[in-house]
């Protein structure tokens, strides 16, 4: 059985009734005390008289011989003296220690004094005067017992004066004990505790929501701690819900991407009232159809779109725009049940979104949280955030019409250039960040003044729109498409390099040529488009350079007859071979031209594809392992990519010749290096690689070219990058042969370390090759 405790209340009732009881019996016992001290103290009075008496009645007796009005006194005095001894034994009787002195003195009183006494009124005056020897001689005997019962009676009044004054002494203890324990009581109990609820309450004033009191004692004090603290609990749940809430209407406000913002809503709103599950439904605001659904489950497993507006529980928001609480789902008769898979349903909130007194979608938050009920406080929390979001959502909607008014090309429906060129900048960023590849082409239609001029821009018109139907179904939906301008129309290909997106440009160019249009007076008309195409990265690392590049190539195109496809590397590659002092140009204006010269080098031969950033790669792990600096291996990596850059002074037939070369081809040959570092000698920022590249083909036996070095005269970093291009081109295919494994590959090094190779560096080719696992 469980006590419940004492309320605060009654221990002070309790208190109370204690100290008064302490009172009363400290009254009662001083009333009694002191009527009995009265009663002694007239005892003792008594008793002193009593003596007088006795030695009066001697005298009294002694003068009754000659007087008769002494012999009635003697009468009197009997009397008298009979009463006092009544009031003896009276006290007596209720003293033991007086019982007997008492009795002694009624004894000789009864027995001597008294017949003696009586007996004067009855003889003559000589028999008078032997009576009265004889009571003078017992008096004082009589009056010595009257002092012994007066000294008992004074010791019990000490005594009885002691007694009254340790319980006097008892009883103020007692009560200054009680009166301490009340103190303490109301201050453990109630001051102390009422202290602390004040600067609790303080506390929490100043924002310490989380502050909260002791509760002890189950009495009212503790009742009042308690409810304090579901006070403040209760002062913490509404601070959170109003610090959610206005940080979801914050957060939705501040989101103008429908998307964004329709998760963030769902997210805040399962947050804000503590639900697992929580789904957005927006209208249409022209059909009143179910324009977007967001919701917290995979939107494949809660088809909700297809749910017609009025059924279902969902339905009925829609339908009749009011808030919907449902405790039950399951049993209520509008449940249309769920889908496959979908969590099951226990109870469920909806509120309407209404903008302008129009209904424009609803919010639903389904299974409070730890198997509880949705409250009111949860519908109003849930009715405030959908009524700032219903803002919010009409503003997102305006932006996302804004911008792609913004964005969009009013007549193909294709992006404009705005957008195009951030979308460039994208791509840029984001094949930079993961390394990938992406084609940018340029085309434009031939001759197409000529329809205008002819046919009217209406015609114009019809022909671009259906170039734009054209090139979006050509292309992956991951591509991009925009109209640059007048007749011109930019594509991204995402991940393609440049064969690829020479490909895709002639499947394009062909398309079109085979699609007539239809004009508004119903002619049919033909046309031609002419592409440029440029490569991330190799015709350049910036979104101005590649645009730049590919405008380049559309121009080649254009001036090559029209109707055709041209990389920028074959626009490039012309150029260069026309005027290769061009080099020197390029980069020295720009050090980073250097990617789509290599790029317009390397397809000089149909065999050597890359051959330069392999040739890169190979040294720079050379370089790695033999302990080179940091400003070694950028040297090794520029020398790398550009050691071939004076092959553009060769012939193409030439460096594909299957056949054996003549002797003049041979020389050709043989000068690359020296054409290569005259035309880097040129480029301050390159010039330390100039050695490098002269020197690459020499050989340690003294017997390579131009200068026939040997050994140690050939720089270091010449030595590593012979080694380096030998692997590449042994593992390539050449006109003469196919190419050779790894493993044949390092076994051919191995076997011209010493003669052709650095030794120590075709050691670590064929070390690094084993770590790599022959790679």
């Amino acid at each position: 059985m469980t006590l419940r405790p004492m309320s605060l209340t009654r221990k002070f009732a309790v208190l109370m009734v204690l100290f008064l009881t302490l009172q009363g019996a400290q009254l009662w016992m001083g009333l009694g005390g002191m009527a009995r001290l009265g009663e002694e103290a007239a005892f003792i009075n008594a008793a002193g008289k009593q003596r007088m008496r006795t030695l009066l009645l001697a005298v009294l007796a002694r003068q009754s011989r000659e007087s008769d009005e002494a012999r009635a006194s003697i009468l009197e005095e009997i009397d008298r003296y009979e009463e006092t001894l009544a009031v003896f034994e009276r006290l007596a009787s209720e003293n033991e220690s007086l019982r007997a002195p008492a009795a002694e003195v009624r004894a000789a009183w009864e027995s001597d004094l008294k017949p003696l006494l009586a007996g004067i009124d009855s003889v003559d005056a000589d028999e008078a005067g032997v009576l009265a020897g004889e009571i003078e001689a017992l008096a004082p005997a009589q009056a010595a017992r009257i002092d012994r019962l007066v000294s008992l009676l004074e010791e019990n009044v000490r005594n009885d004066s002691r007694q009254l004054t340790i319980r006097h002494t008892a009883v103020i203890g007692v009560s200054m004990a009680l009166g301490a324990w009340a103190v303490i009581l109301a201050r453990r109990k109630v001051t102390t505790p009422l202290r602390r609820l004040v600067a609790a309450t303080r506390e929490i004033s100043g924002g310490a929501y989380d502050r909260r009191v002791a509760v002890s004692s189950g009495d009212e004090v503790g009742l009042l701690g308690g409810a304090f603290n579901d006070m403040a609990e209760e002062i913490r749940e509404r601070t959170r819900e109003l610090t959610v809430l206005q940080e979801a209407i914050s957060d939705v406000a501040s989101s103008l991407e429908i998307e964004a913002l329709l998760q963030k809503l769902v997210w805040h709103a399962s947050i804000l009232v503590r639900a697992d599950l929580a789904a957005l439904v927006v209208l249409h605001p022209e059909t009143g159809e179910i324009q977007y659904f967001k919701s917290s489950v995979p939107p494949e497993a809660f088809p909700v779109k297809t749910l017609p507006t009025g059924r279902g529980l969902l339905g009925v928001i829609l339908k009749e725009g009011i808030s919907l609480h449902v405790e039950d789902a399951a049993k209520d008769p509008r449940f249309g049940g769920l889908p496959p898979g979908h969590p099951p349903i226990r109870n469920l909130l909806g509120v309407p979104l209404i903008l302008r007194n129009k209904l424009v979608g609803e919010l639903i938050v389904a299974n409070k949280e730890d198997g509880g009920s949705f409250t009111p406080a949860d519908e109003s929390l849930l009715t405030a955030l959908a009524f700032q979001s219903a803002s919010s959502l009409e503003n997102a909607r305006l932006h996302s019409r804004a911008v792609e008014m913004a964005t969009t090309d009013g007549l193909t429906g294709l992006a404009n250039r705005r957008a195009f060129e951030a979308r460039l900048e994208e791509e840029v960023d984001r094949s930079e960040r993961y390394q990938h590849l992406f084609t940018l082409m340029i085309l434009d239609i031939d001759h197409f003044k000529n329809v205008n001029d002819t046919h009217g821009h209406p015609a114009g018109d019809v022909v671009l729109r259906e170039l734009a139907r054209l090139l979006k179904a050509a292309v992956r939906t991951v591509d991009f498409i925009a109209r640059h301008g007048g007749e011109e129309f930019v594509i991204l290909l995402p991940e393609t390099g440049g064969t690829n997106g020479r490909e895709v440009a002639e499947r394009i160019r062909a398309r079109a040529a085979k699609t007539p249009v239809k004009l508004p007076d119903g002619t049919e008309i033909s046309f031609t488009i002419s592409l440029g195409v440029a490569c991330y990265p190799s015709c350049g690392k910036a979104a101005p350079d590649l645009v730049d590049r590919a405008d380049q190539a559309l121009y080649i195109a254009k001036q090559s007859g029209r109707d055709r496809v041209c990389l920028y590397h074959e626009t490039l590659k012309a150029q260069l071979e026309k005027d290769p002092d061009r080099i020197t140009a390029m980069l020295n204006e720009n050090v980073e031209s250097l990617y789509p010269i290599v790029s317009a080098v390397d397809i000089k031969t149909s065999f050597s594809r890359d051959h330069a950033e392999k040739v890169e790669r190979i040294a720079v792990r050379l370089g790695g392992a033999l302990g080179l600096s940091a400003d070694e291996i950028a040297a090794l990596r520029l020398a790398g990519l550009l050691h071939d850059i004076g092959i553009v002074t060769i012939s193409d037939a030439v460096l594909n010749k299957a056949a054996p070369l003549s002797s003049e081809e041979w020389e050709a040959v043989r000068r690359h290096p020296v054409t290569g570092a005259a035309l880097l000698e040129g480029v301050r920022m390159l010039r330390q690689i100039v050695p490098i590249v002269r020197y690459h083909h020499e050989r340690w036996d003294g017997k390579g070219y131009p200068d026939g070095l040997k050994g140690e005269e050939i720089p270091r970093l010449a030595r590593i990058l012979a080694v380096a291009d030998a692997y590449s081109a042994m593992t390539s295919d050449r006109p003469q042969r196919k190419a050779w494994t790894a493993e044949e590959a390092r076994e051919k090094i191995i076997e011209g370390s010493g003669a052709q190779f650095d030794p120590e560096i075709a050691d670590v080719l064929q070390r690094i090759s084993g770590e790599n696992g022959g790679r």
